[in-house]
């Protein structure tokens, strides 16, 4: 204790002994290697010893192996970079040179960098404003200072160790925050991991995987009749706002109440959400400019993240919205994720839920995405089409309704009759409109012995039939009656309605899907244009309010 109070006057003379203490760990230098141990762990407030101590121990380095452990240990835990920039600049070297000369501590040195993509303090609250109690300055701060020192000696430690790349991942998915974590800390943490993509570009796809299987971690912890329930409640709080203040306090609670989603796991999935999607728009818009082969590349990794673990994870509400998004920059991108997804609708090898689901992706992209040509809708209903008829014939006359045997034929048959039910006016107004349509035949489809629109859903099969009396196409009503004197008494089985881009429900991400998407005043207006009278009694309600 003597010495560490009297450590300036003493450490010149110290470290002129750190190569013997170093060399020789006996019982004569027991106390001093201690010493030494007890110094290195307290040069937090005193950078021009740090500057002495991390000089010698660098000069010392080759000396440092697995039998200084506890030495490097303490060293990894000094807050680096918090000190002036002579001090971060000689630990940098000091930590270069260690595991270019022991690479035995490369792995901790990893994970001493990924701690500092941690904010240097959290929110208290999950839902807390960042604006809020310096975490804004804090945030900044750590950007500018912490961050950036932690990435350039991650990039470093990169070009000197190729297996640093090898190691990092993993390490990075052991770090990642818990879903309890506040919104913060999954903010930091999700905002650093997308930053060594800039450097990393060949760590992306793992990193995109690491990312994209965290927020479904959170996604299906966030149903959509939780959140929905949850900013039910936000909107209660508004109204007693209302009742009890005043103007300006109606302005600021507003402000507090509606920036965060109320919902936990939506919150941080919102954040999370928010920067993968700014991510996606710079990586394709560099300078804001289209990069098409960079686009190109980003969505072949989006979409294997997509069939690795999107598709095939239930309950997932939002985080399939990251395709939705990037098809929107070319409509090239469209196709191939239709085309994509009509090869999981089409295989017979796959599994017959994965089939329906992809079927109902198809159904739901086609309908929700603004930003599709009607040329691009149409050869996707064409193929359905050709493939429905195709199937009828394979199966022969002598065939007849079964949802179980056909359940994969009735979803791609609800996925035509739903698409056709959005997009029909605009198909008959097209260029041989009604003559294009009229070679689909309808007519086969939906008088076969299959009987598709008996296990379609009714407010479909009602617009549908609305849609193709008027234009004199085929007439479905008899068979929707005979359908329903046929199941009086009988529990039929329906498809669901698993339409996977529902109304996106997260509101600060919202701003990148908004413009995108047809909500559903907009697909109401196509069933009403049909016929008002029929469709009104069987299009169910979505609750979502901002979406309108």
């Amino acid at each position: 204790m003597e010495q560490l109070k009297d450590m300036n006057q003493s450490v010149t003379d110290f470290t002129e002994d750190i190569h013997t203490i170093l060399l020789r760990q006996n019982e004569n230098t027991k106390k001093k290697y201690d010493t030494l141990l007890s110094l290195v762990a307290n040069l937090e407030t005193k950078p021009k010893i740090a500057m002495d101590y991390l000089k010698q121990l660098r000069g010392n380095v080759i000396l440092l192996g697995k039998e200084h452990e506890k030495l490097v240990g303490t060293l990894m835990y000094f807050p680096w970079a918090d000190q002036d920039e002579d001090v971060v600049t000689e630990y940098q070297a000091f930590l270069l040179n260690l595991v270019s000369a022991h690479p035995y501590y490369l792995r901790a040195c990893i994970k001493m960098v990924i701690r500092h993509f941690f904010p240097a303090i959290a929110a208290e609250t999950p839902n807390q404003s960042m604006s809020q109690n310096g975490y804004q300055f804090d945030a900044e701060r750590s950007r500018d200072a912490r961050f950036i020192r932690a990435h350039y000696l991650l990039q470093s430690l990169a070009k000197i160790v190729p297996s640093t790349r090898s190691i990092l991942v993993p390490l990075l998915g052991d770090s990642f925050p818990f879903v309890t974590r506040d919104v913060f800390t999954h903010k930091s943490y999700t905002r650093n991991v997308l930053q060594v993509m800039q450097y990393l570009p060949d760590l992306r796809l793992q990193l995109l995987e690491l990312i994209v299987d965290r927020m479904l971690r959170l996604d299906v912890r966030a149903s959509r009749k939780d959140i929905e329930e949850a900013e039910f409640s936000i909107n209660a709080e508004m109204d007693h706002v209302n009742f009890v203040c005043g103007e300006k306090v109606q302005q600021k609670c507003y402000q507090e109440i509606t920036y965060s989603m109320k919902h936990e796991e939506a919150e941080r999935l919102d954040t999370m959400m928010d920067l993968v999607l700014a991510h996606i728009y710079h990586t394709c818009y560099p300078s804001g400019q289209d990069d098409w082969e960079e686009t190109k590349k980003l969505f072949r990794e989006l979409l294997f993240v997509f069939d690795k673990l999107i598709f095939i994870t239930h309950a997932s509400n939002h985080t399939q919205f990251l395709l939705f998004y990037i098809c929107s920059f070319k409509q090239p991108l469209c196709e191939r994720f239709i085309e994509y997804l009509w090869g999981k609708t089409n295989a017979s090898t796959t599994q017959t839920i994965f089939r329906k689901s992809a079927a109902g992706y198809i159904a739901s992209f086609l309908t929700r995405a603004s930003f599709l040509n009607i040329s691009t809708v149409k050869s996707a209903l064409e193929l359905m089409m050709q493939w429905a008829n195709k199937y009828l014939q394979q199966v022969g006359s002598e065939s007849h309704a079964d949802f179980t045997h056909h359940s994969p034929f009735y979803a791609v048959c609800q996925t035509i009759f739903y698409v056709f039910c959005v997009w029909g006016h605009q198909l008959f107004e097209s260029h041989l409109g009604f003559r294009w349509i009229e070679s689909l035949k309808f007519q086969d489809l939906v008088h076969s012995k299959l009987n598709p629109l008996r296990f379609c859903q009714p407010f479909i099969c009602k617009t549908f039939a609305s849609l193709m009396r008027m234009h004199q196409l085929t007439y479905c009503d008899t068979k929707i009656e005979n359908n329903s004197r046929y199941s009086f008494g009988v529990v039929d089985e329906v498809l669901p309605a698993m339409y996977s881009f529902d109304p996106y429900l997260l509101k600060k991400s919202l701003k990148w899907i908004k413009p995108l998407y047809r909500g559903h005043n907009e697909i109401l207006h196509y069933f009403e244009e049909t016929d008002k009278e029929d469709v009104d009694d069987f299009l169910p309600q979505e609750k979502t309010s901002w979406i309108r």
